[in-house]
């Protein structure tokens, strides 16, 4: 798990907003209608998840001075 994070340093929050950037659009061209609740629900999850580690974890580097 620390070779993934560690290649994922600096590509995590980058992830985070390609999957915003992709996803909300891309639901709304797939259900047109509207997404089914449970699916809306799991898509927005994931992407908070996402949004959470890659902010979350440059937020740590930044204080503790890892990123300089």
């Amino acid at each position: 798990m620390g070779t993934l994070w560690t290649w994922l340093n600096g590509k995590k929050r980058t992830i985070a907003e390609i999957y915003w950037l992709v996803m909300i659009p891309g639901m709304s061209v797939l259900y047109p209608e509207g997404a089914p609740v449970e699916l809306a629900k799991a898509v927005t999850l994931l992407g908070l998840v996402f949004s959470a580690v890659g902010l979350g974890h440059a937020a740590v580097k930044k204080a503790t001075g890892e990123g300089k």
